[in-house]
């Protein structure tokens, strides 16, 4: 017997005609007596759910906010420590469109950041449906070609395999490129801990080789701590390069004689208002379904067809609930390009009946008065 249906309901959009490429931040104009720009840190996700074509190895997708609160917390606390130093710092998915304005559109530019799942021959990138978009390496060139200014020092490719891809910013003239090796693989809180501990050790004034060294033998230590099956003698962190034809020794914060307070400001995209819980971890296995849910969810979002409502049917237990939210967190990390205001979740699991399920009083509460207490909370029944 089926569980009770569970609906994913949106609210209807006034009007909505797909987005245009996003235009570059606003800058301050050049003029010799306007102040620096300040050096950014621009970090890109690429958490697609559906695997590239062919791809049968079962990768759990990225959590964007994961990723981005870790370096960002990383960051800020070193930008204060330090003292005298202002930096700009975003983290948004890895789409072409935002690949490219980031690339081409920042001039000040200093530090950029992927983190992802990638392969030797291409970098993966997100689709607007959640599909993988491959970026290779011939599409990379493209991209970089087109770069403005000369102040980006420094490229993580946080993505196993990847050094073989990240040659491409070498040969674009990147000085500074961290990439894992082509044969082997790492684990994202490792890559993690590294990123956190490199950013900060740059930011404290130390050059790219003393952060890189200092950042590998804390992911070696952590690694050794946290995974019992890694031996005492093995450095896990020895398959993060540091490729480049700079100068590894510079500093690219180097102390500054003036006096000024630090200023950090995080212009990401803003995270819309949400009553989604999050998922569990254990979703991998329904990335198909997910793709397929998401798809649909987007593609009423784009007026591309007429779904204005998704209903998951099945036997309890298998997983439905848990494919609803893992899609409606994911809508929620992107929900700047359909032009949303919030994503909310409603419980309707105390007020239907069917096996298994704990069953409350019989109420008198309709659909919508659900949906109004989910939004607010506080609200009244619809007749008040």
């Amino acid at each position: 017997q089926s569980d009770p249906l569970i609906p994913l309901a949106l609210g209807k959009p006034t009007s909505f005609t797909p987005p245009p490429p996003m235009s570059p931040p606003k800058l301050l104009p050049s003029a010799s007596s306007s102040p620096p720009l300040p050096p950014s840190l621009m970090g890109h996700v690429s958490a697609p759910i559906a695997p590239p074509e062919g791809d049968n190895n079962a990768h759990p997708p990225l959590s964007l906010h994961q990723e981005s609160a870790a370096i960002k917390k990383s960051l800020e606390d070193a930008v204060r420590a330090r003292g005298g130093l202002a930096m700009d710092y975003s983290c948004e998915p890895c789409s072409p469109t935002t690949l490219l304005t980031t690339l081409t559109g920042n001039p000040n530019l200093t530090i950029f950041h992927y983190s992802g799942h990638g392969t030797d021959t291409f970098l993966t990138l997100e689709g607007d449906d959640g599909s993988t978009v491959p970026a290779e390496k011939e599409e990379l060139e493209s991209v970089l070609a087109k770069r403005r200014g000369e102040r980006l020092k420094v490229v993580f490719v946080s993505a196993c395999q990847s050094s073989a891809i990240a040659t491409v910013f070498v040969e674009a003239g990147v000085p500074h490129v961290i990439a894992v090796d082509s044969n082997t693989f790492i684990l994202d809180n490792i890559a993690r801990t590294f990123a956190e501990t490199f950013y900060s050790s740059l930011i404290a004034g130390q050059s790219v080789e003393s952060a890189y060294e200092v950042a590998r033998d804390r992911s070696t230590l952590e690694a050794k701590t946290r995974h019992s099956e890694v031996s005492e003698d093995e450095d896990v962190t020895k398959q993060l390069l540091l490729l480049g034809n700079g100068d590894h020794s510079e500093v690219i914060f180097p102390p500054k004689k003036e006096k000024r307070a630090a200023e950090f400001r995080d212009i990401s995209p803003p995270l819309l208002p949400s009553s989604v819980p999050s998922p569990d971890s254990n979703t991998v296995n329904h990335r198909t379904t997910i793709h397929k849910v998401y798809s649909k969810l987007v593609s009423g979002l784009n007026m591309v067809d007429s779904a204005r409502l998704i209903t998951l049917t099945g036997q309890a237990g298998i997983g439905k609930t848990q494919i609803a939210l893992f899609a409606l967190r994911y809508l929620r990390e992107r929900a700047d390009k359909f032009k949303l205001s919030a994503v909310y979740s409603a419980d309707m699991l105390g007020h239907v009946g069917g096996p298994g399920r704990r069953r409350k009083h019989r109420c008198k509460e309709t659909f919508e008065d659900i949906i109004r207490k989910a939004i607010s909370p506080d609200a009244g029944s619809y007749e008040e």
